[in-house]
């Protein structure tokens, strides 16, 4: 390998453990939001009560570690083909890394106040940008003029990749949708339940792509 080779090699390696570090201090962030209120007088009962009413935070937490968990894992694999980078590439990688590091603060407003619209909104909102910028990683490197990445040359694959980082801001969607349909306990509810929608929209993708999912 000569010097040249070398060094780029070395800088793609920059990029990757910096993206690793922030996918990292993120997913640990989101768990230092979540706080038990304060209690006067600590009993089994007081204690219990304050647990409950840190739920709707806990769940935000674990949907949120497994959201970044799933693009971090989509990230990975992405870097698995990527050989060379430019200062687009960059950028790009970049912005989606701005709006992984806010997920703990939607994570928290949501947990919060996971009852009112305008905190899911923003949620999705920031996930919906972590998905685009997802998509746009995938459009770029993929592209053979630019010579970024090896082992992308088949278009369905490159599809089935796009499809999937669609899916997450899609199923959220979906809750959104149904959340516009009235405040009432049960609309909310199952609007708030739209990100199982995850797992069966993984599922028929990669059945339908079953030729080149990995």
């Amino acid at each position: 390998m000569d010097i040249k080779e070398h060094k780029k090699t070395f800088q793609l390696e920059r990029i990757i453990l910096f993206s690793d570090a922030v996918f990292a201090i993120s997913i640990t962030l989101l768990v230092i939001e979540l706080k038990l209120p304060d209690i006067e007088q600590v009993t089994n009962s007081t204690l219990a009560n304050a647990l409950l009413c840190i739920w709707p935070h806990f769940f935000s937490f674990v949907l949120s570690f497994m959201i970044i968990g799933i693009y971090w894992m989509a990230h990975h694999r992405m870097f698995n083909f990527v050989t060379s980078y430019d200062n687009k590439l960059i950028w790009l990688n970049l912005l989606f890394l701005f709006f992984i590091v806010l997920m703990p603060f939607s994570s928290n407003i949501y947990g919060v106040y996971a009852g009112l619209n305008t905190a899911f909104i923003l949620y999705v909102f920031n996930i919906s940008m972590i998905a685009l910028f997802n998509f746009l990683l995938y459009h770029y490197i993929s592209r053979p003029s630019k010579k970024l990445s090896h082992g992308l040359e088949n278009p369905r694959l490159v599809r089935y990749f796009k499809i999937r980082t669609c899916i997450v801001p899609a199923s959220f969607g979906i809750g959104l949708i149904i959340s516009l349909f009235g405040s009432s306990f049960w609309v909310i509810t199952l609007s708030r339940m739209s990100p199982m929608l995850i797992i069966i929209g993984m599922r028929i993708v990669k059945k339908i792509y079953a030729d080149v999912a990995v």
